[in-house]
């Protein structure tokens, strides 16, 4: 099962409330006085926790240690209780928060721990899934990216990393028969394997311009076909990427962490790092 974020705060408001000098901890003792059980002060802080994130994801407003300092000070009223006009519901912070697959509200520690575990399965699955690949779907994305000449495959060791990251994941026909097919293969496939392949069947095409080098981590990149931000985790790239580059890439995206398939495409010669491939 993959990670929600529901877990990640819970495990923070846990930590917090063990500090009983904390505001969390103070919070947690008199919502536990007022008659709510222990698990219900929990879920109240993880609420108001969820809150702030909410604020700072989906409302643009800076991180406020005060604000939610604040708000632990006002429980078991919840932040959007009693607070005037607001759009905040519980309903919405459920859903954007709690509960949402695709965000990542791990530490930077964790995500970096958790990507290099997805990535060595992502490769073990890759590897498997190429068995499948006919020699004629090779040959059809050598041709239609320039890297065959006179029926004869001309590419060098990251130009053949490339095409075969886009004979693999460019048809999404192609991509899911693989993908059932891998997986008929493995009467019990594990947790990991599980995530890994769910995530492979919503995989895009990206072109990244790289906003900011994230070290020893990735790069928060804006996929300008879509106009997203977000940052890529890719130890290799943190130390390769130059600011301002575009790549273009396969980015997928198990346990909310967005992760290429280490097949990269420079788009501006000079201005980014080779192609490479982690397959």
């Amino acid at each position: 099962m993959a990670t929600l974020p529901i877990t990640t705060i819970r495990q923070a408001v846990e930590k917090q409330v063990r500090n009983r000098a904390s505001e969390a901890g103070h919070a947690f003792q008199r919502i536990c006085r007022t008659g709510y059980s222990e698990d219900d002060a929990i879920r109240r802080i993880m609420l108001t926790l969820a809150t702030e994130y909410y604020r700072l994801l989906f409302l643009g407003q800076s991180p406020d240690k005060a604000r939610y300092e604040n708000d632990l000070r006002r429980l078991p009223t919840l932040p959007w209780e009693g607070a005037g006009k607001t759009d905040i519901t519980e309903a919405l912070v459920i859903a954007k928060i709690l509960e949402n697959p695709d965000l990542n509200l791990m530490t930077e520690e964790d995500t970096v721990t958790r990507y290099r575990q997805l990535r060595a399965k992502s490769s073990v699955i890759f590897h498997d899934m190429l068995k499948r690949v006919a020699t004629d779907g090779i040959t059809e994305s050598a041709k239609t990216l320039g890297i065959m000449r006179n029926n004869v495959l001309v590419g060098n060791e990251s130009e053949m990393a490339i095409v075969m990251d886009h004979a693999l994941f460019a048809n999404k026909r192609q991509r899911i028969r693989y993908i059932d097919e891998y997986l008929s293969g493995i009467p019990e496939p594990d947790d990991d394997t599980l995530i890994i392949a769910d995530a492979l069947r919503e995989i895009r095409f990206c072109l990244l311009h790289i906003k900011a080098v994230i070290p020893n981590s990735g790069a928060q990149v804006c996929d300008l076909l879509r106009g997203h931000h977000f940052p890529l985790i890719d130890i290799s790239l943190s130390q390769t990427a130059i600011p301002d580059a575009v790549l273009a890439t396969h980015v997928f995206k198990p346990d909310g962490i967005h992760i290429s398939t280490g097949a990269i495409l420079p788009r501006r010669s000079g201005r980014c790092p080779r192609g490479r491939t982690d397959l």
